[in-house]
């Protein structure tokens, strides 16, 4: 019996355009491995959505002159239709501005309250005698106390990963204005992490040989340097309202839910909003919708049988692995718990941080419609941050793209495919399956499934190349353009061989390249949808003798390799700005 599985992919800020780094780092990877799961037949949905609140959106109002809604507004829609154009292929991808997921969030608060985990206390905030208000926390930067970075967020080190209180940063100042600001004492609501320490203790250990290495390390670390209250509410006005419960929080008209507490929970809320927008009409500029999976939010939050695996930036892990895990312990729901943590570092930009108020930035929109989601999507996938920082460079990309998609994998189609039509009228000879091959073929299947399952992914991507460039070898080998001439039999097996490794070739590359893994099986002469999707099934499907190849050409395109310098230079203007 499969298992349900939930991929939770990290919620992205609406406040602006979202470069490579940010695909590299979670979508991409989530995207991969929900569609090999997919294919597996697992039952998998895959959600996510706009991060609508925190002080990322209304620092970019601040800057525009407008109101936060109005930001949400004009970058949401952009971001669908981004991920639209990569190919993602969320079940669903919402925001955390609908009524769903408010009235989601405000129960887990009240299941928390109503546990005991929930605690008043007076606290210290920042507070700006110049704005004379007090500032959330992503208005005030200062020097990380532990690594003695400057210029950090005053509740994250992006240096070092340390989660921060307001009393440890070193020389606050308001982020805007760059005047000091000073802590003030202010009431809210806290989680008691605490009275969860053994809970996770328990968790984490169980899950030590799931998780890579470096996150449960982290984790551990973090854990066995001891648990304090975490704050669960802010002074603000913009974000999910606190809702009435047996506890009461003075002022509570002039405060909000704190974003990070707001964004881990719409893994819940979207999973929940997915099945209630079943056979409704979507509106495609809110929505990524995926309809068609069966069942009920129940079968993948309070169902043993699910496996949740969660995708995330180097930067969010203990919000994974320490504050989600306690909010769903603390509700008493018996809630499905994190199985797998595929939390990806950093990508870098031509050995660089990106960084769009230095313009060191790829406008991703255009860097997918210049060159194909084929080509982005097989460089960032062979380019994964997965165990360290990577770098995105043009140069990487451009020789990468023609040496090995075009020049293994698309050269060993073509060539095979442009034989046939030459020789055998374009239709797939006769022939029975080499038994190398067909060793090779289904080793090919097996190590790459291995590879997928334990989310290595470029591990998984290098083993496909290797059974094209088997393919490029045994076409070698048995030189058809020989044996055409003397031995037609022998030619007609070896091209019926090469279009089976073909085929295979087009399966597994499917996570990783959708549209170019159907033009691959379009040009073998498959093109009804329901055979099209026969062939993507993880399994190997062989192409019957007969079969019309279709359309053919190349299927993967050469670039330019002057655009490397040009890349490059334009780069380099837009320091400049």
């Amino acid at each position: 019996m499969s298992k349900n599985i939930l991929v939770c992919v990290a919620w992205p800020y609406v406040n602006g355009d979202l470069h490579p780094g940010h695909f590299s780092g979670a979508f991409l990877p989530a995207d991969i491995f929900a569609r090999y799961k997919r294919a597996k037949g697992e039952s998998v949905l895959m959600v996510s959505g706009s991060d609508c609140f925190g002080t990322p959106i209304t620092l970019e109002a601040d800057k525009l002159g407008k109101t936060p809604e109005e930001i949400v507004d004009i970058y949401h829609p952009k971001v669908v239709e981004l991920f639209k154009l990569f190919e993602l292929d969320y079940d669903i991808y919402t925001k955390t501005s609908t009524k769903n997921h408010s009235d989601v969030f405000q129960e887990l608060f009240t299941d928390l309250v109503n546990s005991g985990k929930v605690v008043k206390k007076t606290s210290k905030q920042f507070y700006s005698k110049t704005d004379k208000k007090f500032l959330p926390d992503r208005y005030v930067e200062g020097t990380c106390p532990h690594c003695k970075s400057e210029h950090q967020r005053s509740d994250q080190c992006e240096v070092c990963g340390k989660l921060l209180s307001p009393e440890e940063v070193i020389e606050p100042y308001s982020k805007v204005t760059k005047s000091k600001v000073e802590l003030r004492d202010t009431e809210h609501f806290f989680i008691d992490l605490p009275s969860l320490s053994e809970h996770l203790k328990n968790f984490i250990e169980s899950h030590k040989d799931i998780w890579r290495n470096d996150a449960y390390a982290e984790t551990k670390a973090f854990l066995e340097s001891g648990l304090t209250d975490r704050s669960l509410t802010r002074d603000i006005d913009w974000g999910v309202e606190i809702p009435k419960t047996k506890l009461e929080l003075k002022g509570v008209e002039h405060k909000r839910f704190y974003v990070w507490f707001d964004a881990v929970t719409g893994y819940l809320s979207a999973t929940k909003e997915y099945f209630k927008l079943e056979g409704k009409k979507i509106d495609e500029k809110e929505y990524i919708y995926r309809p068609g999976t069966a069942g009920k939010w129940e079968d993948y939050f309070l169902n043993p049988d699910s496996d949740h695996y969660y995708f995330m930036g180097k930067d969010n892990l203990l919000f994974h692995t320490i504050i989600w895990p306690s909010l769903l312990i603390g509700s008493g729901k018996g809630y499905t718990l994190p199985y797998f943590i595929a939390r990806n570092q950093f990508l870098n930009l031509e050995g660089k941080k990106f960084s769009k108020s230095r313009g060191w930035i790829i406008d991703s929109k255009k860097l997918i419609e210049k060159y194909g989601s084929s080509a982005v999507r097989f460089y960032m996938a062979l380019n994964f941050p997965e165990s360290k920082d990577s770098n995105f460079s043009y140069k990487d990309f451009i020789e990468g793209n023609n040496s090995i998609l075009v020049g293994n994998i698309g050269n060993f189609i073509n060539r095979t495919l442009s034989f046939i039509s030459s020789n055998f009228e374009g239709k797939v000879p006769s022939g029975s399956l080499d038994e190398k091959v067909k060793s090779e073929i289904n080793k090919a299947f097996e190590d790459t499934s291995s590879s997928l399952d334990k989310v290595r992914e470029i591990e998984a991507l290098n083993r496909i190349c290797e059974l094209s460039s088997f393919g490029n070898k045994y076409f070698n080998d048995q030189k058809p353009w020989e044996s055409v001439k003397s031995d037609k039999a022998k030619s007609e097996n070896c091209l019926y061989n090469s279009v089976q490794i073909i085929s295979a070739v087009a399966t597994l590359l499917n996570p990783f390249i959708p549209s170019g893994s159907r033009k691959i099986l379009e040009q073998l002469g498959v093109s009804d949808e329901k055979e099209i999707e026969k062939y993507l099934n993880w399994d190997h499907s062989i192409v019957a003798n007969g079969n019309i190849l279709n359309h053919l050409g190349p299927i993967f395109t050469k670039i330019d390799p002057k655009m490397i310098e040009e890349e490059e230079k334009a780069l380099g203007e837009m320091t400049e700005i």
